[in-house]
């Protein structure tokens, strides 16, 4: 419990520091993109700040009453996963009529430079987290590295983004710099839709006792058999 409150910690802090300044990013430079990260981090804060008074309750023996012990875990991962795909598709019917109101202008260069710090934190945070479960095994906080890895990358893909109308200095190009920042927005909300859905998908499956999925028995397979053979 000690490693895993410490780890879930080290994820608040970084994430809390995170959601004030892309707050004042989306605030400065009118990005949907930057509001996208920052509503995403601040549900995640939220749910972390859950997870850590769950953490005693997981550890828990099973008892009579609670014969396949607390599956507080499980419901926990439903309920998050559930939480951020209604965000998500939030922010994608958000920003579509943003397009159809003929999109917006936003300080790109600025954008484009915070992106490129808050990836290179991500990277540091996945790092740490990494080493702490090590010694844990946790799914909660592997869930946590899940979602910094998938900022770490939305964050690169933004930066790149947000470079491109100082590289395309194209007239071409000019008419659809107003669409960029609500189409990155969708494009990201897409990316990041399949993670809280699988999550769905798997907390239901242990909450009901369920048998797992076809490639993780067939992994364990692969794990066991070695061992078996010796």
């Amino acid at each position: 419990q000690k490693y895993e409150k410490s780890a879930l910690r080290i994820s608040i802090t970084g994430s809390t520091i995170f959601v004030i300044l892309e707050i004042v990013m989306a605030v400065i430079t009118r990005s949907q993109a930057v509001l996208l990260d920052s509503v995403y981090d601040g549900v995640e804060i939220l749910m972390v700040f859950v997870s850590l008074s769950l953490v005693p309750l997981m550890y828990k023996p099973s008892s009579e009453s609670h014969p396949f012990g607390y599956q507080i875990e499980s419901l926990f991962v439903v309920v998050k996963g559930a939480i951020m795909i209604a965000v998500t598709v939030g922010l994608i019917i958000n920003n579509i009529q943003i397009i159809f109101h003929g999109g917006q202008h936003v300080n790109f260069s600025m954008v484009a430079y915070f992106e490129m710090s808050a990836t290179l934190v991500s990277i540091a945070v996945i790092f740490l987290l990494r080493r702490m479960n090590s010694k844990l095994t946790s799914p909660i906080v592997i869930m946590e590295i899940q979602e910094w890895q998938i900022d770490s990358v939305a964050s690169f893909g933004m930066c790149i983004a947000f470079f491109l109308p100082q590289i395309i200095t194209g007239e071409w190009f000019q008419p659809l710099i107003p669409y960029l920042d609500p189409i990155l927005a969708i494009i990201l909300s897409l990316f990041m839709l399949p993670v809280p859905v699988k999550t769905v998908i798997t907390g239901l499956r242990d909450l009901f006792l369920l048998p797992p999925e076809e490639e993780t028995v067939q992994e364990i397979k692969d794990i066991v058999s070695p061992i078996l053979a010796t």
